[in-house]
């Protein structure tokens, strides 16, 4: 659990900001530039990758609840419940990134493309969850002061508005290259060279997270309910209906805005 000794402190919330420092970093490539590379650089047509990322998303709503459950059944280690599950986690989803954007997949025929697209997509979605549901759960062991919360929650918005603008900012400097007409082109081998450095740092503030975090308050359920009786219950449960499909409107609207802004200036504004 770390230092359990140490008060809550300045180290707490930096540990904390770097957490969503890492995820925006890899969700910043894949959200804004993963689709421009299946269809410009591995030929897929746009409604495939629609159909593609609308199934797997629908996929993840349910790993979502799944992981929530395992990481609140979860034993209370030394370490905690919710950090060794950032130690683990971190190495599969660092690579599960690298993986969206291997560029000899180009060679394949159009039906192995496709395959490979969705697996990878489909296992990066499960990953992320794995990764950030705990990341996010953490808050409520780290401290049990109201302020010292609302505080992490101000510290990880900062770290995931560093990492979103760093990555919309630099990641297009990189993986266009100039034709000789003069019009610009996405690179599939930068693509995965970006991939790498976007996971290696990724990878390096999730290491800090992990080790610069104590779960100071612990708890231990009594009783596990059957994950049927959680999914009645939330089907139930008007109100988080209610905000489930404001959220579903919510992440369209930025994943469209973000991945139209893309195709804006590699279409029309490079010209």
């Amino acid at each position: 659990m770390g230092d359990a000794s140490r008060k809550f402190n300045y180290k707490d919330k930096l540990a904390y900001l770097y957490g969503d420092l890492a995820n925006t970093i890899i969700l910043g490539l894949v959200n804004s530039f993963l689709m421009i590379y299946f269809t410009n650089v591995l030929g897929i047509t746009g409604y495939i990758v629609g159909i593609l990322f609308f199934t797997t998303r629908i996929i993840d709503a349910f790993v979502d609840v799944l992981i929530g459950r395992l990481c609140d059944n979860s034993k209370v280690s030394k370490e905690g419940r919710f950090r060794p599950w950032i130690r683990k986690m971190k190495y599969p989803f660092c690579i599960s990134t690298i993986i969206l954007f291997l560029p000899f997949i180009n060679d394949f025929s159009m039906n192995l493309k496709i395959i490979y697209a969705f697996i990878s997509y489909l296992l990066f979605g499960i990953l992320l969850s794995a990764i950030n549901i705990p990341y996010g759960s953490m808050a409520s062991t780290i401290t049990s002061d109201v302020k010292n919360r609302a505080s992490l929650s101000t510290f990880r918005s900062i770290g995931a508005a560093i990492g979103g603008s760093s990555t919309g900012l630099l990641i297009p400097l990189f993986v266009y290259i100039n034709l000789p007409n003069g019009h610009q082109i996405v690179s599939g081998n930068r693509f995965f060279i970006v991939s790498i450095i976007c996971a290696i740092i990724a990878f390096f503030f999730y290491k800090l997270t992990y080790k610069n975090t104590v779960e100071r308050i612990q708890f231990t359920k009594k009783e596990i309910e059957p994950i049927n009786k959680i999914f009645i219950s939330l089907f139930k449960n008007k109100a988080l209906i209610a905000l489930v499909i404001v959220d579903i409107f919510i992440v369209i609207n930025q994943i469209l805005t973000s991945t139209n802004i893309t195709y804006l200036f590699h279409d029309f504004l490079s010209q």
